[in-house]
């Protein structure tokens, strides 16, 4: 093995690389970077070495320390690229993330391999994608701060955009180039998409599209810049996929609930996203967050065995979703437990309105047979096989699944994996909502702000 050879492996053993990933970041073949690393060949092109540089993220010194071991003449006279992680930083969170640890395992291996370059976080609004998505881009910021992995650039909303001034970019020219064709990709303005193509070019980069329903004219515009820049990767979120030939659409479920019935104890929560068997509560996810949100009105609050009833049924009651047991704690400062059980119908209501938790707009957007799927599934708390409910609402098989997968997508429905295979189950909440058992004001103002439209779904990962 010469120098090259040896230094080469060097630095893609220390970002972590495996050959195979290192050849699809810098489009450099696997065979290529097989015989430079064992020294067959000795003395690669320097178009070459500029491609594994821009695979591996080299700064510029180390950029040319490498291409000074081929023995090339002339100097080494590429620029660092203009984008970087301080242009569009992800925000970043004030409180540790609770759960959420299969779906973050699952998009830090998506991310890293390089095979799906389109994924979109999908669910229903106040599920917990903006904050899963915040988890993993700050993952991917801290690697590149580090000299390794990707430049992230984030797009959010007004809620989640980071703000600020740019080191070593006093004008703003470049910020404003970045964000103008972030905008753009959320179909905001007409700027000259070939400008972001080309800050962005080579490079290993991810954009996050935070909070958006991407509209036509975005989605085009999306596939072009993906198209033309190999090493970029687009995570969105939304509360509907894009629509986008060969994207990947994970459907975000709500945090695991304690069974009804089970013990407050020690426990855990399985796949159905219930607790099960002699499972407790305390170390199930939403009731974990419930507890914490509560705590921060409270700071004393140390539930016995009613408190922790109530807690329960609330976390139950919410489905577990993230926003809406953010809304629903400071009750527990007004209300006693036993005053929370026994109002639980109308405060549902009142929680998912005030969380913005839109579940007539989302019903009402469904396509004709998913509709069918979900009030004949809505009409018992049981989990279906999508055999057994497109039989029981005439629907060919296949369009069952179409429309079983779609639901699942938009967040009214959930999925859990056992003997009998995959199954759905209608939200509590959606159930109660169809069935129209929340009551009270604020669901019927709810119910009044709706709106319509349609949308389907190409893939799908729980």
């Amino acid at each position: 093995m010469n120098n090259f050879g040896r230094r080469l492996r060097a630095l893609r053993e220390t970002r972590g690389m495996t050959q195979r990933q290192l050849a699809e970041l810098s489009m450099v073949s696997i065979r290529a970077i097989r015989d430079l690393e064992s020294g067959r060949v000795s003395k690669p092109q320097r178009h070459t070495v500029r491609l594994l540089a821009e695979g591996l993220r080299l700064p510029a010194a180390e950029r040319v320390r490498l291409d000074s071991l081929t023995g090339h003449a002339g100097p080494w006279t590429e620029q660092e690229p203009e984008v970087a992680p301080e242009l569009s930083p992800p925000p970043s969170p004030l409180d540790g993330l609770i759960g959420r640890s299969r779906e973050t395992t699952l998009l830090r291996e998506l991310l890293s391999s390089g095979e799906e370059r389109l994924i979109g976080l999908t669910g229903l609004a106040g599920v917990g994608k903006t904050r899963l998505a915040q988890e993993v881009a700050n993952d991917a910021a801290r690697e590149s701060k580090a000299g390794r992995g990707t430049v992230v650039l984030w797009r959010g909303t007004a809620e989640t955009q980071s703000p600020g001034p740019v080191p070593g970019d006093p004008a703003g020219t470049v910020r404003d180039r970045v964000r103008l064709g972030l905008d753009a990709l959320c179909g905001i303005g007409e700027p000259d998409m070939e400008e972001l193509r080309r800050l962005i070019g080579r490079w290993p980069t991810l954009i996050v599209l935070d909070g958006q329903d991407l509209v036509r004219t975005a989605v085009g515009r999306l596939v072009e810049l993906v198209g033309n820049c190999p090493g970029l990767r687009v995570l969105y979120t939304a509360r509907r996929p894009a629509e986008v030939p060969g994207e990947l659409v994970v459907a975000i479920r709500p945090l695991d609930v304690p069974e009804d019935g089970a013990s407050p104890g020690p426990g855990t929560a399985g796949s159905s996203g219930r607790s099960h068997g002699s499972g407790g509560w305390t170390e199930i996810s939403s009731v974990r967050l419930l507890s914490r949100h509560i705590r921060r009105y409270r700071p004393d609050f140390r539930p016995d065995r009613t408190s922790s009833a109530a807690v329960a049924a609330v976390c139950r009651g919410l489905d577990g979703i993230p926003r809406a047991i953010q809304v629903a704690a400071p009750y527990f400062l007004a209300h006693e437990p036993e005053t929370m059980l026994r109002r639980l119908p109308s405060l549902v209501g009142d929680v998912l309105v005030e969380g913005g938790i839109d579940l007539e707009g989302a019903v009402r957007r469904l396509g004709h047979e998913e509709a069918a799927l979900l009030d004949h599934m809505s009409l018992g708390n049981r989990w279906w096989s999508v055999g057994e409910v497109a039989e029981a609402v005439g629907m060919p098989l296949s369009a069952g699944a179409r429309a079983a997968h779609s639901l699942l997508a938009r967040g009214l429905v959930t999925s859990g994996t056992s003997v009998l295979g995959t199954r759905f189950r209608v939200l509590e909440t959606v159930r109660a909502h169809r069935t129209g058992r929340i009551h009270g004001e604020a669901a019927e103002k709810s119910a009044a702000s709706s709106a319509g439209g349609t949308a389907a779904v190409r893939r799908f990962s729980a």
